[in-house]
């Protein structure tokens, strides 16, 4: 059990048979212009319909805890034939994690008393601050003057004229004059006033009182605009971090399908084979376009408007006419044994097992299902839906989920799965299932 369990590996994908197209319900109405009328037939409008309700089916089941909705919803990756009707059916009933409650990041201007952008710039003008009202203000906050030097008042600091000389220009001072109202002597031109007295050297304590409130100032000046700096530097960063949301967003809200030509439909009988023959590679956009189009048309909810832009990849159709009419049975079996090996890869690639998340989702057609169970299915495995799928009519918008198992020791050549892997468990999701017509053995008409 040990051996198994280290050379062997399951991995669940989940196939989606294409909802009803123009040529199921020309067969049903036997409607033989219908029927062959037209190639590579669209959706009908009972198609859409079931699309949009597999859609709302697969949303409640994910808000209800079911598992596989949920990883259908985050899946890696949506496959598809290139066929328009399985094309349309992967983007129209697929519902991928949408943005709705997404909550985007954005710097809001704040109503409530918060720093909006516009009110973290100081505006400076040759490094002088301005005040609330937009004054300049040059002096300290007592309203001195410019130069920062305070004027004496009248009799305050002088003794004499002008030039500081005693009353007629004698060198002494007469009595009682150029004294201080204690009666010291004043000191003459060029002597250093002694800071012990009251009044003197008040000029000096002037300047120096005035220069700490401008270096005050120039300092609140620089934090402010340092504070300034950084939060313009916050609301650009947060700007970026927006851009990337708005980025990460317009990539979710594009779904892409990648189409595979290897899950196209086969059909043996020319006459009934015109839904087997598929639109040119380089035409296949316009088809969907077109497609697309009329299935809005038939949307009464208005549902389809709300899906993501629809991105069709078809990069892997190697040439214009990917499909082929007339093929063996065996050759058939052999494509979808590559196709196997494609969706392992895929899901092993994405990180997906049984307890992993996301999920590989492939829309194909009933006939691609049938034989992927009926040729790889495991004979041994205790599943009755294997073994009614061998043989069942899979109805529209059917959702399986299979379990592959692939031996690792024999996986990997290049790369890339060679051997196909085993189908070892199935089950029918969200209701649906097998139809109660079932195919006569051997025929080879397309579904």
């Amino acid at each position: 059990m040990a051996k198994e369990e280290q050379t062997t590996k399951t991995v669940n994908v989940y196939v989606v048979r294409h909802a009803e197209s123009r040529y199921n319900e020309a067969k049903k109405k036997h409607d033989l212009v219908s029927w062959i009328g037209e190639t590579d037939h669209g959706l009908s409008e009972k198609g859409v319909r079931q699309c949009i309700n597999l859609n709302s089916t697969i949303r409640s089941a994910a808000a209800s805890g079911c598992n596989d909705a949920k990883l259908i919803l985050s899946r890696e990756l949506t496959l598809s034939s290139p066929f328009s009707r399985a094309i349309l059916t992967a983007h129209l009933a697929l519902p991928l994690n949408r943005l709705e409650n997404a909550e985007t990041k954005s710097v809001e201007n704040l109503e409530d008393g918060g720093l909006k952008p516009e009110d973290t710039e100081v505006e400076l003008d040759d490094g002088k601050a301005k005040s609330e009202d937009g004054e300049e203000k040059t002096g300290d906050s007592e309203g001195n003057p410019e130069d920062g030097k305070t004027k004496p008042e009248d009799g305050e600091g002088k003794t004499g004229d002008s030039e500081g000389k005693p009353e007629g220009g004698e060198e002494k001072p007469e009595e009682g004059k150029g004294k201080s109202e204690d009666g010291e002597s004043e000191p003459e031109d060029g002597e250093v006033e002694p800071e012990d007295s009251a009044g003197k050297g008040s000029e000096g304590d002037g300047c120096s009182e005035v220069d700490n409130k401008e270096e005050e100032k120039k300092d609140s000046a620089d934090q402010k605009l340092e504070e300034s700096k950084e939060e313009k530097i916050k609301v650009e960063d947060a700007a970026g971090n927006d851009s990337k949301e708005e980025e990460k967003k317009e990539q979710q809200n594009h779904h892409k399908v990648v189409t595979l030509p290897d899950a196209r439909e086969a059909c043996l009988i020319p006459i009934f084979c015109n839904d087997s023959i598929g639109t040119p590679r380089d035409q296949i956009h316009l088809k969907i376009s077109a497609e697309f189009a009329a299935a809005k048309k038939v949307d009464e909810k208005d549902i389809i408007n709300s899906l993501p832009h629809l991105e069709v990849d078809t990069s892997r159709v190697t040439s214009e006419t990917w499909w082929n009419i007339g093929e063996k049975e065996s050759v058939v079996s052999e494509r979808l044994g590559k196709l196997l090996c494609s969706l392992y890869d895929e899901a092993d690639g994405s990180g997906n097992t049984s307890t992993g998340e996301g999920a590989v989702v492939l829309v194909a057609h009933s006939r691609v299902i049938r034989t992927l169970i009926r040729d790889y299915g495991d004979d041994g495995a205790e599943n009755s839906t294997l073994s009614q799928m061998k043989d069942g009519f899979v109805d529209n918008c059917t959702v399986v989920r299979l379990t592959l198992k692939a031996n690792l020791e024999q996986k990997k050549e290049g790369g890339r799965t060679t051997t196909p892997p085993h189908i070892v468990d199935a089950a029918l999701l969200f209701g649906t299932g097998l139809a109660k017509e079932k195919p006569k053995k051997k025929r080879m008409i397309c579904f």
